[in-house]
């Protein structure tokens, strides 16, 4: 595939019907990418100081004032490069947990081994159990991986925030009129499961494709987001 070919793949208009209504989305250019970062950077910092200011109490007295503006000049003081890693627990396991996520085409019987936690990652919401399956799935029949991931990606993935986010820059890429309160207008009334279906086919529609043969281009179900300099 030629490099205009390539442009015209990443710049393309997919249409999706989310909640009824129907929308287009783009794969995120760098500038949106860069917004993504700012904007995780921004939640790094207020779950930050606020962690600091709900448990000023716990600070001795005297030093209190002094302490906690030295965390908020630190604070504000971090950039991307500096925003830690997040390690996640994730889960595989029971013959039976993979069908209750091939029956929500969270994987499909040919998911390779390795890349079932990653769906399982986005898949263990509180929602999602019932009786049934927390019967048959218990704490000692599922195997426990604790996984490494950039805070970005984190964030967009298992943020309600985040998620939001990156909806709204993948349909602004095709509508400029297209406002983060019309988003939030969008999923009114939508519950987890519901959003996790249409953020999932966001980011199907979204990712990268590029080459010529699909195998070329990875197809995680994280997104790789690129540290600046």
């Amino acid at each position: 595939m030629s490099l205009p070919d390539r442009a015209n793949a990443a710049n393309a208009d997919v249409p999706l019907e989310i909640n009824g209504q129907h929308v287009c989305v783009r794969a995120l250019s760098a500038r949106e990418i860069i917004t993504l970062q700012e904007s995780a950077l921004q939640h790094y910092r207020r779950q930050r100081i606020s962690t600091w200011t709900r448990n000023a109490d716990l600070l001795p007295p005297e030093t209190r004032s002094t302490m906690l503006s030295e965390a908020m000049r630190r604070t504000e003081e971090v950039d991307v490069n500096d925003l830690p890693p997040k390690t996640m627990l994730v889960y595989s396991g029971t013959d039976r947990l993979k069908e209750w996520m091939r029956q929500r085409e969270l994987i499909t019987k040919d998911t390779p081994n390795e890349d079932i936690w990653k769906a399982a990652a986005n898949a263990m919401l509180p929602s999602d159990w019932t009786a049934a399956l927390l019967d048959d799935i218990t704490y000692q029949n599922l195997t426990h991986v604790s996984r490494s991931m950039g805070y970005v990606d984190w964030w967009i993935n298992t943020t309600t925030s985040g998620r939001l986010h990156y909806l709204w820059l993948a349909i602004r890429r095709s509508d400029k009129a297209f406002t983060y309160d019309n988003v939030l207008e969008l999923f009114t009334n939508m519950d987890n499961e519901m959003l996790e279906t249409a953020f999932r086919e966001v980011i199907e529609a979204t990712k990268p494709r590029l080459a010529a043969d699909p195998t070329d281009v990875p197809a995680p179900a994280h997104i790789p987001i690129p540290a600046t300099d």
